[in-house]
């Protein structure tokens, strides 16, 4: 009797934790949207790095005024080759575009790819991706940290 209840309940177990990867991203990610967007910050400041191996400018803050980019810093020491405030400019993202960004990204074109929300204000954290298994220095990350509301 012992052994039939031990069975049934592992049996049990097995059959609640057959959510998918990509089924607890989405949940994760709808969670995340929701309660940035109940929150309605539409004026704030963010730094953003990437983490890659990759030239040019890794680090920036981006100033956003009713949730559009407004103006982003930088360490002008630190641009690579020809980049400029422009180019900078328009690879900052906001946090809203930050959601697109995962919302519309293929997952099923690349090995890994993962993220970690803010548990206060939902916005992303970090964004991993790993494009080929086994494949050295073509993995990114972007991440976000240092979020302020300016008003």
């Amino acid at each position: 009797m012992v052994r039939k209840a031990f069975f049934l309940l592992v049996l049990l177990v097995s059959f609640n934790s057959c959510d998918t990867d990509d089924e607890a991203a989405i949940s994760d990610f709808e969670i995340a949207k929701a309660k940035w967007e109940k929150l309605q910050f539409k004026d704030y400041t963010i730094q953003e790095n990437t983490s890659c191996f990759c030239g040019g400018l890794l680090e920036w803050t981006t100033k956003v005024t009713s949730n559009e980019k407004d103006t982003v810093y930088y360490d002008d020491s630190k641009l690579y080759k020809g980049q400029t405030y422009q180019m900078v400019f328009d690879g900052a993202k906001t946090i809203d575009e930050a959601f697109d960004f995962i919302e519309q990204f293929d997952v099923k074109t690349v090995y890994y790819f993962d993220v970690v929300y803010d548990e206060q204000f939902g916005f992303p954290k970090s964004i991993s991706i790993d494009y080929v298994e086994n494949m050295a220095d073509d993995e990114i990350t972007y991440l976000y940290s240092n979020f302020t509301p300016t008003k």
